[in-house]
């Protein structure tokens, strides 16, 4: 489904369960938007959170594509099992 952001675009949602792992997201693809609670998101963080995560190399590191900065929905996941394992492992 598309939604009109602040710039008047258009943008269409990501079937994250579906989309091959060379899908390039910026951070507004995946992270939290405090001013639209209910956009469905891959992970309940804020962008300021994985900028420090990145910076201190917790989160996986972006591309630069032009002035677009991205990240490769496959290293996303992968974080994501880390995650899952590091918190299964503690358990």
């Amino acid at each position: 489904m598309a939604e009109a952001n602040k710039r008047g675009a258009t943008a269409t949602a990501i079937d994250y369960a579906h989309a091959a792992d060379e899908v390039m997201l910026r951070a507004a693809d995946f992270v939290r938007d405090q001013h639209n609670p209910e956009k469905p998101t891959l992970l309940p963080l804020s962008r300021r959170t994985v900028e420090r995560r990145v910076a201190a190399g917790t989160f996986p590191q972006p591309t630069k594509i032009g002035r677009a900065t991205c990240w490769r929905l496959g290293d996303i996941r992968r974080w994501m099992a880390e995650q899952l394992g590091t918190a299964e492992g503690a358990t």
